[in-house]
């Protein structure tokens, strides 16, 4: 029995082989043959007939089952992955999200960061004689003025009160008192 499918095998590769390199060969020899091969081809007649001559065997029928059960695993495995890709997207998504609003958020307080830098800056850029004069802190030359200023009539009204004391004050206090001495 195994020698018949063996036999069989063989005459299937040889109808194959010889239909294969014939029929160019036979459609050559017929008239416009490069026309009739194109038609033959685009017919899809030279499929059919290697179809026709291809007899599979049990074992070969075996074989593609094995292949779609092996292709169907296949795909079910790609559509859970198709599925985690699907979830890990739309996590991603939410934190693209999240990440934009604080990235907008982030973006408002430097501007207002940036508002209060330049504030500062300005704040800094006044002369130092302005805001004394804005402030009314004297310099230096005008604490020294003070100062003299303050010692020249210090020195003023004490030689006033002493004045004062000595013909004003004494005289009548003598004279309100003759009897009181101090010394």
């Amino acid at each position: 029995m195994q020698n018949t499918e063996n036999e069989q095998t063989l005459v299937d590769r040889f109808n194959r082989v010889l239909l294969k390199w014939t029929l160019p060969v036979v459609v050559d020899l017929l008239p416009f043959s490069a026309v009739t091969l194109t038609v033959i081809r685009e017919t899809g007649l030279d499929r059919r007939l290697n179809q026709l001559l291809d007899r599979e065997s049990p074992e070969s029928m075996d074989a593609r089952i094995k292949k779609i059960d092996v292709a169907r695993d296949n795909l079910a495995d790609a559509l859970s992955a198709m599925d985690d890709l699907k979830r890990m997207a739309t996590e991603n998504q939410a934190e693209l999200t999240t990440l934009q609003t604080a990235l907008t958020t982030a973006s408002k307080e430097k501007e207002s960061l940036v508002n209060h830098n330049d504030n500062l800056k300005k704040l800094s850029e006044i002369e130092a004689e302005s805001i004394r004069t804005a402030l009314s802190i004297p310099t230096r030359s005008q604490v020294r003025w003070g100062y003299l200023i303050s010692f020249v009539v210090g020195l003023i009204t004490t030689q006033i009160f002493t004045f004062v004391y000595d013909f004003l004050a004494k005289p009548a206090f003598t004279h309100f008192f003759p009897n009181f001495s101090l010394w």
